[in-house]
């Protein structure tokens, strides 16, 4: 895995410390330690410095060499941080007592359409309320125990009395940071999906600005379906990038037959 590099001169003597270049870099310690810190009062470029700090494993004996302005400069250049561009699942699983739940593969790929609709219905209405059960449902969608007979997924099919269930569990039984870190990871996919696929995600000609509205791929998922990708059920267990390019097509024919 690919790190940063940093030099410190103190004394006319070099230090050399690697740490992480971007966030599918991080390792999970590393992760769970950012969320740790966005859950503090602090300023952010004290969050950047603590985090750099701890990233690179820089001492005190060689923190306390540093000159003025110098623990600024290593902030800046944490700002990446600020960006989330996480697509890896650095969380791998999770093991609560005697129960593990197991997680996504990186950029949400084992997912289908139907499973990505739940978890960002889950999303929005976390982001518009704050509540923390709707990120608990987000947690519960993404982790499952094993039972799946998909050959990429080892997770137990998705079902409403489970997502219940768990998430009812997670209450009381998962850390708020490891639910920070499943959020960061959920978000970051997203986004990574939102650019890989922009005609699908922009907003229809004559629009303006998305609303605050909670957005649901429902109707999209059933004006699709029929085709070659089945019914409606048999479409909600696409693939979600596999919906999406075919999704991206019929989008991009329609903009040329309509010219």
């Amino acid at each position: 895995m690919a790190k940063s590099v940093l030099d410190v001169y103190v004394n006319d003597k070099i230090h050399r410390f690697t740490g992480p270049k971007d966030w599918n870099s991080l390792t999970r310690k590393e992760l769970l330690l950012w969320c740790g810190l966005g859950r503090q009062y602090l300023e952010v470029d004290q969050v950047l410095q603590i985090a750099a700090y701890s990233f690179y494993r820089i001492p005190k004996s060689v923190f306390r060499h540093f000159k003025a302005g110098e623990d600024l400069a290593l902030a800046d250049q944490m700002k990446w941080l600020l960006d989330n561009k996480l697509t890896n699942n650095l969380i791998g699983r999770i093991r609560i007592g005697w129960k593990v739940y197991y997680g996504p593969a990186n950029r949400l790929s084992n997912l289908t359409i139907g499973e990505y609709r739940r978890a960002d219905l889950f999303h929005q209405m976390y982001i518009k309320t704050g509540k923390k059960d709707y990120l608990l449902g987000l947690a519960a969608t993404l982790f499952r125990e094993k039972g799946g007979n998909a050959v990429d997924d080892v997770r137990c099919e998705l079902t409403e009395n489970g997502v219940s269930n768990r998430a009812k569990f997670f209450k009381w039984a998962l850390h708020p940071t490891l639910l920070k870190a499943i959020q960061l990871f959920y978000e970051g996919c997203r986004a990574d999906i939102v650019r890989r696929f922009p005609v699908v995600f922009q907003a229809p000609e004559g629009e303006g600005k998305p609303t605050e509205s909670i957005s649901d791929l429902e109707d999209t998922i059933l004006a699709y379906s029929g085709g070659k990708l089945g019914n409606f059920e048999e479409t909600n267990r696409n693939n979600v990038y596999i919906f999406f390019s075919h999704l991206k097509q019929k989008i991009e024919e329609y903009n040329r037959n309509k010219k």
